[in-house]
């Protein structure tokens, strides 16, 4: 099933979203031509009806997007796929319901519905299709120069077959100055690399598209000519950290040499007019949200109140842009004394939470007050989440570089939260810093507008909470 619920790899990613666009709309053409058959003048005389043809098809695509169905690494099945499609059939239905309301607009809810379960039954088939016939097809082949410590990380961080939906992992190339690393059948011990032709035959012969180079010793022993004959060839040559950063999202903090994060792209300091732009869009998504959600604010309010007479809001002091001190506000999920013992990390089924905190928390709604933090300029919606300056300042000498993560303001939902679950460990926060500085290199717009979009499939399925 797991073909069935994701026939994307990372070549095939931009393919995948164009194609599935172009099924949805002809799925909407088909329903719109049986209604108004004999009657094609009176449909392209109607611009309400085109308009909306134009949109739900959108709407249906950027659904898929913010619940996982585009994501490469999705692991789920069949039901985890029904359980999203049912969400996509309810929202949008809800929609055309909310649009055939109004008198302007000329798309009946029937045709509405009958569009969509086409659409969605369509694409289906087509996933089912594409995944079993050319799921191959679009998998890079990749080849490794070395086989010790260094090239033993792709093989750690890529244990499932989740992780290399994008490639196929053609072999380990042992080098001068590896350490013994057990690669199984991967290990290609009968490659000679001084020999220029040798490297250039196995990429012909093997149709290699990609070569990682995560040799452990370089000076003097990387085949240069080799390489660069491979490059004029076509394949595309890259270093072990590059390669992982692409294919997991991340950043190994504790492979990192200097030089990798001077030379690398990205990094690059956000300009004022950046950062009047950013803090504009935050300041107006904050207030829309606000308008929509008070009344959710004020029944959460009373919930928390009731139960205990305690205080409604938690405040807390957390580390923010430039590594100076803020208070983040919260609504409070756990007892009045749970902090009586210092700072320490919320683990799994807390005893500290209340009874509305834990359902609270499960859906992330005791998180809503930061839009507040959001309007004073201390937060943005995106970006790694603030901890507390307690965990910061030993974080700090035991993680390399876990500073570089207040070099962007902390943000209500972030790159870490999606591809981690909750961490409450030195450990877990390592794993977490390897997302927030690629969240850091690579922080644009569009890298924000997609965190904020899939951000929805976490609250939705109540995923990496406390």
């Amino acid at each position: 099933m797991n073909h069935f619920a994701f026939a994307s790899t990372g070549k095939a990613s931009k393919l995948l979203v164009l194609s599935e666009l172009t099924i949805v709309y002809l799925g909407f053409l088909i329903v719109c031509l049986f209604f108004y058959t004999n009657q094609y003048e009176q449909l392209l005389n109607q611009p309400q009806l085109l308009l909306e043809i134009l949109l739900l098809p959108l709407t249906i695509v950027l659904l898929m997007l913010s619940l996982g169905l585009y994501n490469p690494r999705l692991r789920c099945g069949g039901d985890g796929v029904g359980r999203r499609l049912i969400i996509i059939c309810s929202l949008v239905l809800l929609l055309a319901f909310s649009l055939s309301s109004i008198d302007a607009l000329s798309l009946s809810f029937t045709m509405a519905a009958s569009s969509v379960l086409l659409s969605l039954f369509m694409l289906m088939g087509f996933r089912y299709f594409v995944s079993r016939q050319f799921d191959a097809l679009f998998r890079r082949k990749v080849l490794v120069i070395g086989a010790g410590k260094r090239a033993e990380i792709i093989l750690q961080r890529m244990r499932r077959e989740s992780d290399k939906k994008g490639f196929n992992l053609i072999g380990f190339i042992p080098m001068v100055g590896d350490a013994e690393i057990d690669m199984g059948d991967l290990k290609l011990q009968n490659i000679n690399l001084e020999q220029p032709s040798a490297l250039t035959e196995l990429v012909k012969t093997q149709r290699i598209d990609e070569i990682v180079v995560a040799c452990d010793e370089r000076r003097g022993h990387l085949p240069l000519q080799a390489l660069f004959a491979c490059k004029l060839y076509g394949v595309e040559v890259m270093d072990v950290l590059t390669f992982i950063e692409r294919e997991t999202g991340q950043i190994a903090v504790n492979q990192l040499y200097p030089s990798w994060l001077v030379y690398s792209n990205g990094f690059v300091r956000a300009d004022s007019i950046r950062n009047i732009a950013s803090n504009l869009v935050n300041l107006t998504l904050a207030v829309i949200i606000l308008a929509f959600l008070w009344p959710l604010l004020l029944f959460v309010m009373a919930a928390i109140y009731m139960e205990d007479k305690g205080p409604i809001f938690y405040r807390q002091t957390r580390v923010g842009y430039g590594g100076k001190p803020f208070q983040i506000l919260k609504f409070r999920s756990m007892r009045v004394d749970a902090q009586a013992n210092g700072a320490q990390w919320a683990a799994k089924n807390d005893s500290r939470a209340t009874r509305i905190g834990q359902f609270m928390r499960k859906y992330h709604i005791d998180e809503l007050p930061q839009i507040f933090n959001i309007v004073k300029g201390e937060m943005s919606f995106i970006g790694p989440r603030p901890e507390q300056p307690e965990f910061v300042e030993r974080l700090c000498t035991q993680l390399p570089y876990y500073s570089e993560r207040h070099n962007v303001k902390p943000g209500l939902a972030g790159w870490a939260q999606l591809k981690y679950p909750y961490g409450a460990s030195d450990k877990d926060a390592l794993e977490k810093l390897k997302y927030d500085l690629y969240y850091v290199k690579h922080r644009n717009i569009w890298f924000d507008l997609a965190i904020f979009v899939q951000t929805i499939e976490v609250v939705c399925f109540a995923q990496g909470s406390r």
